[in-house]
């Protein structure tokens, strides 16, 4: 703690640690040093929030950053820290709103982060928490409940109010017998209504007025055809910010509503004189009967790319040195991602023998285990040495990849032209 509380301090500019101890503020025991610290560092020189600053001006950008510094120091609501930004720095309190709760939270959230890193031994993941009212952002609601790997960053967008809470491993994990995690478990199941509704639930229930008034008058109509919160997200990978939430243009949300409704546009069901490596929607259930994934899925890439794969099939390119966290492989998904791209191929994956991942965090060591097994292979020449001829990734909310390392094992959904 005093190592900490020493870098805090040298982070702060010079004699504001003084000052706040002059005026009454909170002595170092008490003080958020791990946020403060990230703060103060965050909004130095040559960073992204330390850029944002210096385009206000030398003056203001200092005012700014002592403002956030010591706001967060003496715990004040990011609210107040926004109206002192607007009356001593002059900034539109819009625009201080969101400087402030955007940093004073990113702050807040890296602190925890921090501590849930350095006690591995004691938790194994970080869920989402988001605020379930009508100020909510979709995009957090959406993803509220999402658990990742504590080594991971958050996604997150411009005054996002999300906070992270720890995952604990289990009592047994931790050293304890089993018969604590059965008083556990039974104390859990005794106090009715303690369970968290997650965010997708919570705006399930509200009335069609206020989904209408969260999602607009668009969103809303493509949500009563079916699309969940979920399809509304798209996470981008900022250079200066991390990952970035972005919600989707309905025309993107439209897209992939159709996608997993008809999934490759298919029409007719003839296969004479058309490439063997297309298949038309009325053949998928006969090509699918002994695979695991007896559904289309999608697989989300370029325009060109796309025509190559109609024209050509697919290609595994096997000498790539940049691999996938599968390795060398063909990836969809019963989502369509645009990150990927902006064109939807619509795809049938025979998969008979899959490494089946049941939940994308808790079992990723599966893949490690086997490169582990098999030294010296490739990630996918490793699954495949273990009998697998693919593997089935199942992520929250329903959302699964699918992946496979054979060219034959995939058919595109034929369409009009095709032949």
């Amino acid at each position: 703690m005093a190592e900490a509380e020493r870098l805090a301090q040298a982070a702060l500019p010079e004699g504001l640690a003084e000052r706040i101890h002059a005026s009454g503020g909170p002595t170092w025991n008490r003080l958020p040093v791990e946020a403060v610290q990230h703060l103060a560092g965050a909004a130095g020189p040559g960073s992204p929030l330390g850029e944002l600053l210096a385009a206000l001006g030398a003056d203001t950008g200092r005012r700014v950053r002592e403002r956030l510094v010591t706001g967060l120091a003496a715990g004040k609501h990011p609210n107040a820290i926004a109206r002192a930004l607007r009356d001593e720095a002059g900034l539109a309190l819009s625009r201080a709103e969101t400087i402030a709760r955007t940093e004073v939270l990113r702050a807040y959230r890296a602190a925890s982060l921090a501590s849930y890193r350095a006690n591995p031994g004691v938790v194994r993941a970080f869920r989402r928490v988001a605020g379930k009212d009508t100020r909510a952002c979709i995009l957090c609601l959406a993803l509220d409940g999402q658990e990742q790997p504590t080594g991971e960053l958050l996604a997150t967008h411009p005054r996002c109010r999300c906070a992270v809470v720890a995952v604990t491993r289990a009592w047994e994990e931790l050293g304890f017998p089993s018969e604590v995690q059965k008083l556990a478990d039974g104390a859990e199941a005794s106090r009715p209504g303690q369970t968290q509704e997650r965010g997708e639930a919570w705006f399930r229930r509200q009335g069609s007025e206020t989904q209408r008034a969260m999602l607009g008058p668009g969103g809303f109509a493509l949500y009563q055809q079916g699309a969940r919160l979920r399809d509304f997200v798209a996470v981008q990978d900022s250079p200066d910010w991390g990952p970035t939430l972005r919600r989707k243009r309905l025309g993107e949300v439209a897209a992939g509503l159709r996608a997993g409704d008809v999934v490759g546009f298919a029409q007719g069901s003839g296969s004479g004189g058309r490439p063997g490596h297309l298949i038309s929607r009325a053949e998928v259930p006969a090509w699918l009967a002994d695979s695991a994934v007896k559904h289309t899925t999608v697989h989300v890439t370029s325009r060109a790319a796309a025509e190559s794969l109609r024209r050509e099939g697919v290609r595994i390119p096997r000498d790539d040195e940049d691999e996938a966290a599968f390795g060398h492989g063909f990836y969809t998904s019963n989502r369509a991602d645009y990150q990927y791209g902006d064109t939807v191929v619509g795809v049938a994956v025979r998969v008979r023998r899959p490494l089946m991942i049941e939940d994308a965090v808790l079992d990723a060591h599966l893949v490690d285990d086997l490169r582990t097994a098999h030294p010296g292979l490739s990630t996918d020449q490793a699954i495949r040495a273990a009998g697998y001829d693919g593997v089935v990734v199942k992520y929250f909310g329903g959302e699964f990849w699918v992946i496979v390392f054979d060219e034959a094992q995939v058919r595109i959904l034929e369409e009009p032209g095709d032949r």
